[in-house]
């Protein structure tokens, strides 16, 4: 999409989009960890999390991109909810491994 501009617009395209990304991911992982700390244990709360956090940053992302135009955007979606349910789970693991 940048290819035909010059080197200092993609590097500054490239730049914006790794520091929305990394401000993007800590949001979830704070959310994520929020949620999960608040609710019971049960099956739910290994996947609530997840369902939430990437309902709410999902629909921002899917606005933004909507409005900039951006095609295929489900595969990023799905790559965020994998990764919620990875800090899930890792969440469950490290809880687990207290109570013993």
């Amino acid at each position: 999409m940048n290819s035909g501009l010059g080197v200092d617009v993609r590097m500054m395209s490239g730049l914006v989009q790794g520091a929305a990304s990394l401000i993007i991911t800590l949001i979830m992982v704070r959310s994520v960890v929020g949620i999960f700390h608040r609710l019971p244990s049960n099956p739910l709360r290994l996947v609530l999390p997840a369902v939430i956090t990437v309902g709410i940053t999902g629909s921002g992302l899917v606005l933004v991109h909507a409005f900039v135009g951006t095609p295929r955007i489900v595969p990023s979606l799905t790559l965020a909810f994998v990764f919620c349910v990875y800090t899930v789970l890792k969440l469950h693991h490290e809880d687990t491994i207290k109570d013993y």
